[in-house]
């Protein structure tokens, strides 16, 4: 992997366990509707921003400024959206990769926040 600037961070997707049984939806039906009802709809846009990403492998590297222009949304509103995915528990620090790279850029963004895998390996 490249030279991560600050304003980037790593995202790895943890799906919900419930995609391994139905591989071709998009979205686990239980889990986009807990996030309907938990999200405020800009975080609900960036949720599915992050979701959308899937297809580019296990893991990207997020751009906040991709982001913004992707979602048409202010730099402020973008640090508060990822606040809000953060205090929710959709997007959470990657401990496997924070403590071995002593960074705060790498996170685990989990489609279903109720499960959550065994992290360490």
């Amino acid at each position: 992997m490249d030279k991560l600037f600050n304003n980037q961070k790593v995202i790895r997707f943890i799906p919900s366990p419930k995609d391994f049984y139905h591989p071709y939806t998009m979205w686990d039906n239980e889990a986009l509707l807990d996030v309907l009802k938990n999200l405020t709809s800009t975080g609900l846009k960036m949720y599915l921003y992050l979701g959308l990403q899937k297809d580019k492998g296990e893991e990207f590297v997020l751009s906040r400024a991709d982001a913004m222009k992707a979602l048409s949304i202010s730099e402020g509103t973008y640090h508060r959206v990822i606040k809000e995915l953060k205090d929710k528990g959709y997007l959470i620090q990657d401990p496997t990769e924070s403590e071995y790279d002593g960074s705060d850029n790498f996170y685990i963004f989990l489609e279903d926040k109720n499960f959550r895998p065994n992290f360490r390996f």
